[in-house]
């Protein structure tokens, strides 16, 4: 399949497509991560904006971080979540680090999403 996007995952998705992903995350990833995804420090919940996610993830692809998401996640049922669901939720952090709008969304295929790299702006 054909995907209009280039190897940066910060240009890997719709922002119509992320912006209904809300509902999973709050579900999924809020009574940890928090409603501005800060993390807790004090919990040993990292952050999964700005900075510390970035330094983190920049140069690696977004195969790696579905499979650290579907690996660990959610820390009370880790692997509990459908294959899409954990893509959804990677989309969902892109825009959450004002990653900017790409023309299609994120794919399902592992190959694909590998072949996605993390920069930072």
């Amino acid at each position: 399949m054909q995907h209009d996007m280039n190897s940066t995952a910060l240009t890997a998705f719709r922002h119509t497509f992320a912006s209904g992903l809300l509902e999973a995350f709050s579900e999924t990833c809020e009574h940890c991560h928090g409603a501005g995804l800060d993390g807790d420090t004090g919990r040993e919940i990292p952050p999964l904006v700005s900075d510390p996610f970035m330094r983190n993830w920049n140069g690696k692809n977004l195969k790696e971080l579905f499979e650290t998401l579907s690996r660990s996640m959610p820390a009370d049922n880790r692997g509990s979540l459908s294959a899409r669901t954990y893509t959804d939720l990677i989309a969902y952090l892109l825009r959450a680090n004002e990653a900017p709008a790409g023309t299609s969304a994120l794919p399902d295929s592992l190959a694909e999403l590998e072949a996605i790299s993390i920069e930072k702006p």
